[in-house]
Order: structure tokens, then sequence, then C-alpha cells
């Protein structure tokens, strides 16, 4: 990790900040080392802010189509490419290998870039007495929440990674080692306790700060590493008092739950716990190009394109995203009565039948609120329909009987009239929360982690009958091996830091 320890961006005012909150429209002052920064509050929000910024750029949460969604939307079985090209299909036809992996090795480089900051951050602003102690709390609590989701997505990718929590310098941040998953996963558990302890982070104060880190973050963030470590009882424990406690609420329409341009009203969305954001018409920002389909794709009766254009027009709707990501057929031909169907598939459009299915609720065809390249709508990480789940299953694997309570929670919006469960043993109860999450979660970055940690991606993609389409050509299904549940750490990490190969000289079995 040669540039690890160069701290850049922390020193860079974030000119095109994306927050309504005021802690993130503070001015450029230029860049500074952090010897003569965190003079004041000002300059602890400025730092904190450039890990903020990380994570919108296009290696992380700011393409669907590259960095880190690779990782998490592709190989998995709700949601697939439509069409082969570049280096796209690395991880959907389980091809990948430690050299041919340049997105890899930029989702890495960014989450250490981040860390790194994130450390500065917590170093310099921890008993600093030049800062109030609302600004001093703050800024570390989220720096690491922050340092926290990076080493969530790291050790879900790559399983051993190395942990730093420290600044370092250029030798040492070059010559460490991989320390062992659950050692990383139980110190993010460990920090977000602290962080909790600490009171260091608050409630949002209404659901328009969902791009700042709350306290409910952080136990949502806690909550979902425990459930890879198998704690079961900090996960409930976890997952109950945010449901008990917290500000946020199931929204009663699931589609509602997705409308989170820049444009709209997020004052009366409950559900949304934390998002990354960014303003629209800020160039480079394809966060929900992939979902939006591709006019040169679309219909799937050419005799009806003209038909077709029209009627987006006179919407003010446009088709003019990559249309990269479709509905896999076994995905789509599932749950024929669930009224999520209409927001996870989008199969016609006024009656116009297209050649793709796409996720509704993901994309934004508003040409309006979402210009190609330049989508304004938020990044959803965290939201309470994932916390009820997580809470369901912890429950059943405690034995917990109000496990099905939190499961029937969510199928009472999906379902009219309701279909809730009954009756279920904990083994059948535990398919049906997995097929909930697969349902309610479609497209949201979590499906293939979830068959990841359930031990079952192997045999789930396997077991597709229709992987992808057939002009996709993917053969992920014929490929994919045990050694799929863990990524290579791209070769170029591996020359600047050989002793990242001594705990496992293969790579992840890729060698």
């Amino acid at each position: 990790m040669k540039r690890l320890p160069y701290i850049v961006s922390i020193f860079i005012l974030l000119a095109l900040s994306s927050s309504c909150d005021d802690f993130l429209e503070e001015e450029t002052r230029g860049i500074l080392a952090p010897s003569n920064f965190f003079n004041n509050d000002e300059e602890a929000i400025i730092a904190v802010n450039g890990v903020y910024r990380h994570f919108t750029f296009t290696q992380l949460y700011g393409n669907f189509t590259r960095g880190l969604f690779k990782a998490t939307q592709y190989g998995a079985d709700d949601y697939g490419l439509s069409r082969t090209f570049g280096p796209m299909p690395l991880v959907e036809n389980y091809t990948i290998s430690e050299t041919d992996n340049g997105f890899l090795r930029d989702t890495w480089t960014a989450f250490y870039r981040a860390i790194s900051d994130a450390n500065v951050v917590i170093e310099n602003v921890s008993g600093n007495t030049n800062l109030s102690e609302q600004t001093r709390n703050r800024a570390e609590g989220e720096a690491i929440f922050l340092r926290s989701l990076a080493y969530y997505h790291l050790t879900n990718i790559f399983g051993d990674v190395p942990y730093i929590t420290s600044v370092l310098s250029l030798s040492e941040a070059t010559s460490l080692g991989r320390e062992e998953v659950s050692v990383v996963r139980q110190g993010i558990i460990a920090d977000l306790t602290d962080v909790e302890n600490r009171n260091l982070l608050s409630e949002a104060s209404n659901a328009t700060q969902v791009t700042r880190v709350s306290i409910w973050a952080a136990k949502a963030l806690k909550a979902k590493v425990a459930l890879w470590e198998g704690e079961w009882q900090i996960a409930f424990t976890t997952c109950e008092d945010i449901i008990n406690n917290s500000q946020h609420s199931l929204m009663a329409n699931y589609e509602d739950v997705f409308k989170v341009s820049d444009l709209d009203d997020l004052s009366a969305n409950t559900e949304v716990i934390f998002a990354f954001d960014w303003l629209s018409g800020v160039s480079n920002r394809q966060a929900l190009d992939a979902f939006n389909p591709r006019i040169a794709d679309e219909p799937e009766d050419p005799a009806e394109n003209d038909a077709l254009v029209a009627a987006l027009a006179a919407n003010g709707d446009a088709f003019t995203g990559t249309g990269a990501l479709v509905c896999l057929p076994d995905f789509e031909a599932e749950h024929p009565d669930d009224l999520r169907k209409a927001s996870n598939i989008m199969r016609d459009y006024e009656g116009i039948i297209l050649n793709f299915a796409y996720s509704r609720k993901l994309g934004n065809i508003n040409d309006a609120q979402s210009p190609r390249f330049q989508s304004g709508d938020l990044a959803i990480v965290l939201r309470l329909g994932d916390v009820y789940l997580m809470a369901a299953e912890a429950a059943n694997e405690l034995g917990n009987a109000s496990a099905v309570d939190y499961i029937n929670a969510i199928r009472a919006r999906a379902y009219e009239p309701d279909q809730p469960l009954s009756g279920l043993s904990q083994g059948d109860l535990r398919q049906a929360i997995r097929d909930e999450r697969r349902w309610e979660l479609a497209g949201e970055g979590q499906r293939r982690y979830d068959l990841i940690r359930w031990g079952i991606l192997v045999e789930t993609v396997r077991g597709l009958s229709a992987y992808p389409y057939e002009k996709v050509g993917a053969t992920g299904a014929d490929n994919i091996q045990e050694r799929h549940d863990r990524l290579p750490i791209p070769a170029e990490e591996l020359l600047l830091n050989p002793n990242l190969l001594l705990s496992d000289p293969t790579n992840n079995g890729y060698r």
C-alpha cells in the first residue's frame, strides 16, 4: 500500500459537499499537514469531511458498476450483468485472478486511504483541548464509524487483512501482514461499543441528516458485524435497541423508502439510517446508471421503439443509464404476489414490454433528477428494514420466539392481505428469513455478502437455472469454486508488501 500513509483528502475542503447539514459546509483553507492542523473546530470538521468524501468516489459508493459494487452486486442470485464488456464480468463469471482485477486494487486502495485519514482524525481530535467537546466527540465518533465501515467491507471481501488503527509511517504500513478476520471484526465491535459508551455520537434530529453518522448508524453497523461473527446476542440486543428506541420506523410503502433524490423531501423518510449523498448535476456520479435502462437495449419489440420514446418524453423520463445490472430470470419469476415486486422489477414501461427486467427502486429514470452520470440519489448504506431482518435472524439463532414477529413486521407491508408466518421450525424459519432478505434487500449490495456469511454462495450460484441471460454468455455457475467466497488481494499490493502472503501464501486460494 505504497500510498497509504499519505494524508491527502482530509485536508482538502469538500467544495461540492453533499450534506444538508452545516457540518459539511465549511470552506477550504488549502492543503495542510497534521502538524499545523486541528487547531479549531472548523479544521476538525474539514478533516472528518475528507474521510466521508472517500466513500463517495467511484471506487466505493460512487458507481454501481465499478470498485466496491463489483464485489457486492455481482455474482449472486438477484441481479446480474445485461452484457459483457471490459472487466465487469470478472466476479459475475468467477474468472477473477490476483492479476486481472484493477477494480479490486482501486477498492483496496480507496478503503485504506479512508482508514489512514480516519486514523489521523482520531489521533488528532482525541483529547484536543483546542476543540469544543461537541466537535471533538462528533469528529472522533464519525471517523471511528467510517473506519469500521471500511474494515467491514475489507473483511467481507478479502477475509484476513492488515488491521491499522493508528497513524503509521510508510515503512510500517508497507510491511504489515494480514490480521485474522475475527480479530478485525471483534475490533470493529469493540470500537463501535466504545463510541456508544462514551456518547460520541448523537441521534440524527431528523431524516434529512442521514448523510451524517448517528449513534443508530453505529449500532446498525455493529449488529451487521456481529452477525458475521455469530455474536447473536449482541446482534439481537443492538437491533432491538434501534427498533424500540430510535426515531426510525418502517415506512408503510416499500417504494417510498427509495425516493431519496436530493430533489425529494427526505423529512418523511423514517427508514433510512445512513446513506452517502451527492448533489445532482455533479459529473461522474454514476450510482444509479447501472440500474437505469439503456435505450439502445429497449424495447423487446423494435417496432415499439417510437412508442417507447414518445411515452418516456411525455412523462419526463429517459432511458439514459448503462442498463448494466438487470434482474436474473430466477429472481424475476419468484414472489408473484409480493407487493415489493413492482419496485424490485420493472419489466415494462407504460405497457411496452422491455427486453430486460430492471430494478425500479434503485434506478431513477426521471430525467431532471437523474441525468446520465450525474445522479443525485443517496446510496443507502443502512436502513431499518435490514435491522428488522437482522433482529429476526439473531433471535431465531438464539431460539427466541420473537424472531417471527420481526420478519412478519417486514412481510406486513409486502402482502395484501397479510401473509404472516407461524408455526415454523427453527430451520424453516431460518430459510424464510434468508428468502425474505433476498426480496426485501434486493439489489442493495447485501445478497452476495449474505450468501458468503451463510456458507451457501457456491451451491446457490450453481443452482441457478439461467445465469443470467443467454446473450450475456455468463459462466459463473460453471466456474465458481469454494475459494470464491473471498477475492484475491491484488498482485500490485503483494509486490509492494510481500508480508501480505506470510499468513496465507495461497492468497485466498488464487495461487
